[in-house]
């Protein structure tokens, strides 16, 4: 029966088909394989962190606020090249000094060290900046044997260069903003192409 509920507009559908879920997870989108808008900082972070050693330090710093794509980016340095061994401090809470120098392997070289939850490394207590500053040290007295990249808050990041001298052991530091209405279409564009589906305005 023709009634008013005929030319109702339709209801939204309370969830979207299984193949986007997945395209654009939180997983989906940490793969670093599409970074739009990315291309120049992380072609000058490689050709830092591929550098040879001879003393000077490979380190990149990735800073900026939650979800601006921290993540993917380290993902796409890790993925870019073939480092003979990765090894990653995610720190969940104060960290000691036994877990800096566990990163420092003696024998080790040509390797990527990812450090994350740098907000960790200091703390509110005397001597609070100590492993902070014994990060540092050891990155220095490292001498560009290994390469380094952590991934930081702005305001953490600002924070700790006060309390340690992170601005010389990181002269290169990659500032992520989030994107803007273009880019971000052209990222979300970007990914439905990997769903092989057609696409229709």
């Amino acid at each position: 029966a023709i009634g008013e509920h005929t030319f109702a507009a339709p209801s939204p559908e309370g969830s979207i088909p299984m193949v986007y879920r997945r395209l654009f997870s939180a997983q989906a989108l940490e793969a670093g394989d599409i970074l739009t808008g990315r291309d120049e900082a992380l072609s000058r972070a490689m050709s830092l962190l591929e550098g040879a050693g001879g003393g000077s330090l490979r380190t990149v710093a990735v800073v900026g606020p939650d979800g601006v794509g921290k993540s993917a980016f380290v993902n796409a340095v890790v993925r870019a090249k073939r480092w003979p061994k990765v090894r990653e401090l995610k720190l969940r809470g104060p960290a000691t000094i036994e877990q800096i120098d566990a990163l420092f392997d003696p024998g080790g070289e040509g390797q990527l060290v990812i450090v994350s939850g740098t907000q960790w490394l200091f703390s509110l207590q005397p001597g609070g900046f100590t492993p902070l500053r014994r990060f540092v040290a050891r990155l220095v007295a490292d001498g560009g044997r290994n390469a380094f990249i952590v991934r930081a808050d702005g305001l953490v990041w600002d924070q700790h260069c006060v309390g340690a001298p992170l601005a010389s052991a990181f002269p290169e530091v990659v500032r992520l903003d989030p994107l803007g209405e273009e880019e971000l279409e052209a990222a979300v564009l970007a990914r439905h192409t990997v769903s092989g589906f057609g696409l229709v305005f």
